[in-house]
């Protein structure tokens, strides 16, 4: 099933990138890269997620959703460390959703 999005490089930082991809209704978050992960990395990420929940709710945005790779453990334990929650899976991807503070 195809869902018209539009998607754009949102941060390019000194630990990770994000990507954002949105359509009419919904915002989901890319990390395709993570140079270096650390404390003050994650601590960036959690500020950001924070942020950005208020802002996307403000413009009509109900929930944050992350997809990753089912196998990737790594990534399946930070997005729990984020306070994200498992809703789905599609095409091999776990389907996240930010549940917030």
């Amino acid at each position: 099933m195809d869902i018209e999005s539009k998607r754009f490089k949102a941060i390019k930082g000194v630990y990770f990138d994000v990507d954002l991809e949105y359509g009419a209704n919904f915002v989901i978050l890319h990390l395709p890269v993570v140079h270096k992960f650390n404390l003050t990395c994650f601590k960036d990420m959690k500020q950001l997620l924070s942020d950005w929940a208020g802002f996307f709710e403000e413009c009509g945005y109900e929930y944050i959703f992350v997809a990753c790779p089912e196998e990737n453990n790594k990534l399946l334990r930070l997005l729990s460390l984020l306070s994200f929650e498992y809703v789905g899976s599609n095409e091999g991807h776990s389907i996240q959703r930010y549940k917030g503070k």
